[in-house]
């Protein structure tokens, strides 16, 4: 993670909440299999991601 403020990012806080369909600075691996998604739908309980 890059810091905004060019810091060292180890001790750089984290700002992201992923609410705005952003990575926030993560990648995907193209040589893994797993893809990182986004998704909204219904679950059954709170604090829980949709089915996929």
């Amino acid at each position: 993670i890059e810091c905004t403020d060019q810091t060292d990012e180890l001790s750089c806080p984290s700002t992201c909440t992923f609410e705005q369909k952003s990575l926030c600075s993560w990648k995907n691996d193209r040589k893994q299999t797993l893809s990182w998604d986004f998704g909204s739908g219904r679950t059954s309980s709170i604090d829980t991601g949709p089915s996929t």
